[in-house]
């Protein structure tokens, strides 16, 4: 099951997706970036960690900060 879970602390945004395959999780991140900027809320990438199928067993991890 592909499962997205977003904390906004403090004004920092971190996605975790997890139960994507390969890099399919960056779809699914530049999708809710474009819903913020509708929205008016400025993105900015300050780390992002995606880690291989190898390393998590197929599970992807991207953090996101900055609002």
């Amino acid at each position: 099951m592909k499962i997205v879970k977003v904390e906004i602390k403090d004004g920092k945004v971190n996605f975790d997706f997890n139960g994507f395959p390969g890099r399919t999780c960056e779809n699914e991140e530049n999708a809710i970036r474009a819903l913020y900027g509708i929205m008016g809320v400025e993105t900015n990438v300050k780390h992002s960690d995606n880690k291989s199928e190898a390393e998590t067993n197929g599970v992807a991890e991207r953090e996101k900060v900055g609002l």
